[in-house]
């Protein structure tokens, strides 16, 4: 028997006695509203607890892990914003003024750190991940992007191709 079987057999076992306390109260006290609600909670306890046992099913992992995969959507989403906007060549000259050109990177480095921070939180293979940079290859020449930002953008590319690798395996990185 597992370990987490075994577990998952003692917790039906305090449900179970904690049913039939309830059933008690109820025969003895007779069936008041607070006394239903209770057992009908419990029944549904004691039903998951089976149904994890029987089928081996891990139900409250896969909803936790469905929630934080959720969660890294915005991320995403925050990463393309980026990766859409990054500061181009101006119509006025060459060069992208200092402070838009500072703005994007300190948002790039915002994003990076708070997703790190998210996915930390998640797993440790998360963020492992998502800082991975074993296949980066930088760079890479942009007609529309200032020179100056290539490398930056580089990194947020790599960097949002990892966040969508890790939500595409999300059994793998976010359990």
């Amino acid at each position: 028997m597992s370990h987490r079987r075994g577990k998952r057999l003692l917790q039906l076992g305090v449900m179970l006695a904690i049913v039939l306390d309830t059933a008690r109260r109820i025969f003895v006290y007779g069936p008041k509203p607070i006394y239903i609600g209770m057992m009908a909670l419990e029944i549904l306890i004691v039903l998951l607890i089976l149904y994890e046992i029987i089928f081996g099913g891990e139900v409250l992992p896969k909803w936790k892990m469905k929630r934080r995969v959720r969660s890294l959507f915005d991320l995403v989403s925050r990463g393309q914003v980026l990766h859409k906007t990054v500061p181009g060549f101006s119509f006025t000259g060459p060069s992208v003024s200092i402070k838009i050109r500072g703005e994007w990177e300190a948002n790039v480095a915002s994003w990076i750190m708070d997703t790190n921070r998210i996915l930390k939180a998640c797993s440790t293979q998360a963020s492992m991940k998502f800082l991975d940079d074993s296949s980066f290859q930088p760079a890479r020449e942009y007609e529309s992007i200032e020179p100056a930002l290539w490398e930056r953008y580089d990194v947020l590319n790599h960097r949002l191709s990892n966040l969508q690798a890790i939500m595409q395996y999300p059994e793998v990185y976010l359990l």
